[in-house]
């Protein structure tokens, strides 16, 4: 089942010319960003595959996707960024393979000017995201975010959506479950994903047995139990190191990891870097932002 209960909240939303200083290497967030390209070009590598950006055109990088970002000469864009704070059962974008860019309508680039227009000093102060993807500029935008008035608040969601789904659009449908019980499993997971979650407790909250859960688990969700569980462990770890000082061993701990060499093998599996290299490309500061 697709999750309708969508709880996007708007970080930063700004208006950036470059020209040549837009070159970022390994770039990793807990949130996502959608790119309106206006003039010039640049280029994002994702999974070592390059894709140009063009005028005119949507692009859509979702969150913890490492990127490296370049431009050789003058590039202009509007850059939106999204937290998505949905707890229920799985994440849109677990449940999507999105494309990278859309063609840009005439409405989508009045889109992002409204957004903009009625979002006013919610731009970047600085470009480099070792300045601005840090713990406490993470919690100065979400707490900007939540004082805003209803009705931006709304309009802001709104408009949010309907950028989003235009990339639903042509997306893949990946991971999609009717069967309650796996929808049960899924938000079990979510809630205690700071624990020690065990695949027979969850069986059991499906009156399952063990190994019938793993196979309708693989079956509904294209990957097992421990997958998928190890995955939002390392997602929350990610977020934990983007939003805290705290020693990465606590965080391990903190996770349910009693093995932090494990932990280490794991974070490197599923981001391709280290937590140790992870904190540091956070410059080394720890506040909150976008």
């Amino acid at each position: 089942m697709v999750s309708k209960n969508l709880h996007f909240i708007l970080l930063n939303i700004g208006f950036a010319t470059h020209n040549g200083d837009w070159n970022y290497t390994n770039v990793i967030s807990p949130f996502a960003r959608l790119y309106l390209v206006t003039g010039g070009k640049a280029m994002v590598t994702i999974n070592e595959k390059q894709h140009i950006l063009k005028p005119d055109h949507i692009y859509l990088i979702p969150p913890y996707t490492v990127h490296t970002d370049s431009c050789a000469g003058n590039f202009n864009l509007y850059y939106l960024h999204i937290y998505d704070e949905s707890l229920d059962t799985i994440s849109l974008y677990d449940q999507f393979e999105f494309p990278f860019e859309v063609k840009a309508s005439e409405l989508d680039q009045m889109l992002f000017k409204r957004i903009y227009e009625i979002n006013p000093n919610r731009m970047l102060r600085k470009y480099d995201p070792k300045e601005y993807d840090t713990p406490s500029f993470l919690d100065e935008n979400l707490t900007t975010s939540r004082k805003r008035p209803l009705y931006v608040s709304i309009e802001s969601k709104a408009i949010i959506q309907q950028l989003i789904s235009r990339f639903i659009v042509g997306a893949q449908q990946q991971a999609t479950t009717s069967d309650q019980r796996i929808i049960n499993a899924l938000k079990y997971i979510n809630t205690h994903i700071n624990t020690n979650i065990r695949i027979k407790d969850i069986a059991d909250i499906c009156f399952v047995s063990t190994d019938h859960f793993i196979r309708l688990f693989k079956k509904e969700m294209k990957t097992t139990p421990t997958n998928y569980i190890n995955r939002k462990r390392i997602e929350k770890a990610q977020l934990l190191l983007s939003l805290n000082s705290e020693p990465i061993k606590q965080i391990a701990y903190s996770l349910s990891f009693d093995n932090i060499s494990y932990f280490n093998r794991l974070f490197k599996h599923f981001t391709g870097i280290t937590p140790a290299e992870y904190r540091k490309r956070l410059g080394g500061t720890f506040n909150i932002a976008t």
